[in-house]
């Protein structure tokens, strides 16, 4: 049994994410969800609720976040709340983030 315990903790995968779906066509916003194993590691991308009034400078196709998207919440907190977006995105196992994109352009 401790061997297929082992095998069963090798075979998880570390950092995974769930495909972008879209929640509000209207306004453009779309959820995507980042989960990881453990606390530990580190979701390893830009802490984009430092900076949530502007529009994002850089693509992120793995994520399917484009220049111009805002991070409009994490976990269903408002990003002008920084220092709890901060901590969620630092110490979550699990992150729902909701951007927001020109429904003008193309969707995730």
């Amino acid at each position: 049994h401790t061997v297929m315990a082992a095998v069963r903790a090798v075979d998880q995968p570390l950092i995974w994410l769930s495909h972008a779906v879209v929640t509000d066509p209207r306004r453009g916003e779309f959820k995507i969800g980042l989960h990881r194993s453990s606390p530990a590691l580190p979701f390893s991308m830009p802490d984009w609720s430092q900076n949530a009034e502007l529009p994002l400078v850089d693509d992120f196709p793995h994520l399917a976040v484009q220049t111009g998207d805002r991070l409009v919440s994490v976990n269903g907190v408002k990003t002008s709340r920084k220092k709890l977006c901060g901590k969620l995105l630092g110490t979550a196992m699990s992150v729902d983030l909701v951007f927001r994109r020109d429904p003008n352009t193309q969707p995730p």
